[in-house]
């Protein structure tokens, strides 16, 4: 999973990658599904706030995001998924903990910069960034992995 945040007051640039634990989140989704996509990429999406909390505090906030299960999630404040839901409803409350106000947009697989750290492929990373921004600062920061996300869920 991947993160890159553009942050215009300071022409900055940060990015955070990291690998989720499968073990745990495994523990905690549902073990029917073909797929964990839509649930990766909102756990990054949620992710990117717990990694860089300071900078989004108090900012209004664009957010791009390639899956559109995960961004119609997002967009709603709901899904009839219990996992996605409880992704979301720790999104906006840490949001609201943060006052950010967050605009989601879709973006392309391939037009998603967020998707190259997660790769591994640095070096295409800056060389898009350098063709961008001038000048601009690149800040590797630690991924941190909302615990609430991954808790159990209560079953009623």
């Amino acid at each position: 999973m991947g993160v890159v945040v553009y942050d215009p007051e300071d022409d900055t640039v940060r990015y955070a990658l990291g690998k989720p634990d499968w073990a745990v989140l495994l523990a905690q989704w549902p073990r029917d599904r073909k797929t964990y996509i839509a649930q990766l990429e909102a756990l990054a999406a949620l992710s990117a706030y717990f990694t860089y909390p300071a900078l989004f505090a108090g900012r209004s906030v664009n957010h791009f995001i390639d899956n559109t299960v995960a961004l119609s999630a997002f967009v709603h404040g709901y899904s009839g998924k219990p996992d996605l839901a409880k992704m979301v409803n720790a999104f906006y409350l840490q949001c609201a903990g943060l006052r950010a106000s967050v605009y989601f947009d879709y973006v392309p697989s391939k037009a998603n910069i967020a998707d190259l750290p997660s790769r591994n492929k640095f070096d295409i990373l800056i060389n898009e960034l350098d063709a961008i921004f001038f000048p601009f600062l690149l800040d590797e920061g630690f991924w941190a992995i909302p615990p609430q996300a991954l808790l159990p869920t209560a079953h009623v």
